[in-house]
């Protein structure tokens, strides 16, 4: 769940939009999900934050904001691999997905994005999945490698 609150946060199908006007910061909400969608929702945040970061319309301030959005999430990642996300895990969690919705606010997405959407919606993946899937081939094609170090 990023912070613009669109249909996109959650485009599981059946529940598109159903959870919309909920905020990030409300820790019940990711509690209620089931672990498929928390792990879909963490890498869409993840992939917010990338993509606004390595964006052309990047500045200074989505940087910074992305730089510490991706510290938050790689320090919940070893939890997210052996399924411990306490309390104060997904609080990490929903504060890197807060930061990367005014990440992208500021950058917009970039292709995995937008190709996610034909895996979730024509092959029913959750849409944090479908933009995953897509990554390994999206960082090949970047010639600029310096953010990627």
């Amino acid at each position: 769940m990023s912070g613009k609150f669109n249909h996109a946060d959650l485009d599981e199908p059946g529940l598109r939009g159903s959870l919309c006007g909920f905020r990030p910061h409300n820790n019940v909400v990711i509690v209620l999900l089931g672990r498929i969608l928390q792990l879909s929702c963490a890498v869409d945040a993840f992939t917010h934050l990338v993509e606004g970061y390595l964006n052309t319309n990047a500045n200074i301030l989505s940087d910074t904001l992305a730089e510490k959005g991706l510290v938050l999430f790689g320090e919940s990642l070893k939890f997210l691999q052996v399924e411990d996300c306490n309390i104060e895990v997904r609080e990490k969690l929903l504060l890197a997905s807060t930061i990367a919705g005014m990440v992208i606010s500021q950058t917009g997405t970039s292709l995995p994005h937008a190709m996610g959407y034909a895996l979730t919606y024509d092959k029913g993946l959750p849409h944090g999945t479908a933009n995953a899937v897509l990554y390994p081939g999206y960082l090949k094609c970047f010639k600029k490698t310096a953010k990627l170090n």
